[in-house]
């Protein structure tokens, strides 16, 4: 069974082979959404490939992001292509100081959301790792599970941006590169979330400090809820793919 996640500001996604459940907690309630996102024939027999089972990552990865995330990604698409086209009268004149003044303005008026998504994807990697380790859910065991999780994105973003800041001192940038980049980064992230080597394990997770927080109850909860409803829904999905085949 394939498991992944991605934390929202007020709930989970989790992922499996088949399908992905989003839990969002809604007052004194938990939403569900669930939805297809098995790929297809072809796509599943590059899976165990070494290199060309990254395609399969990237298939997952973009399924799993919601519709803003993917707006997100097509506007800074369009800008980057849109850019040259742009006169420079238009463009902001900032200097450092305003541009890190306004980010800091985006945090402390967001703060609220953002420690909530943290304690989320803390909550995230706890049922997660519960799970891979007892094969199964109780909150007990998952408020003792470790909060870091070696294939976790924040892993995958940090060396994408190791390589694209060694690109800088070759002066080239262009979007085939940056997609070339991509695709290594997810390479090496796939290979080195492989390796069992402890003191490496606690080096390659040091920025989850920073994005990953131990989660409260009520995050704890709408994640265990959430996985276990994707975990009986992957069941039944088995059981219909062996009674089919027999």
């Amino acid at each position: 069974m394939k498991i992944g996640g991605m934390a929202h500001r007020n709930g989970i996604t989790f992922f499996c082979d088949a399908f992905k459940l989003k839990a969002i907690r809604k007052k004194n309630r938990i939403d569900y959404q669930i939805k297809w996102i098995l790929p297809p024939k072809w796509l599943r027999k590059l899976e165990k490939k070494p290199v060309l089972g990254v395609f399969t990552t990237i298939y997952y990865q973009w399924l799993v992001f919601d519709f803003k995330v993917k707006l997100l990604f097509g506007l800074m698409t369009i800008l980057y292509f849109a850019e040259p086209l742009i006169p420079m009268a238009y463009y902001p004149q900032l200097n450092k100081g305003q541009v890190l003044g306004i980010i800091v303005l985006l945090i402390i008026v967001s703060h609220k959301h953002l420690i909530r998504l943290l304690r989320y994807h803390g909550a995230e990697h706890k049922v997660i790792n519960c799970y891979l380790k007892y094969g199964y859910l109780e909150e007990g065991l998952v408020k003792k599970s470790s909060r870091f999780n070696k294939r976790c994105g924040t892993n995958l973003v940090v060396i994408f941006l190791i390589l694209y800041g060694l690109l800088q001192f070759f002066n080239v940038e262009s979007l085939s590169i940056i997609l070339i980049l991509f695709f290594i980064a997810v390479f090496v992230a796939r290979r080195a979330a492989m390796m069992n080597n402890e003191i490496f394990f606690h080096l390659f997770n040091i920025f989850q400090w920073v994005t990953v927080w131990e989660p409260g109850d009520e995050e704890i909860n709408v994640a265990i809820q959430g996985f276990s409803r994707l975990y009986k829904g992957y069941i039944a999905y088995q059981t219909e793919m062996l009674n089919k085949r027999v």
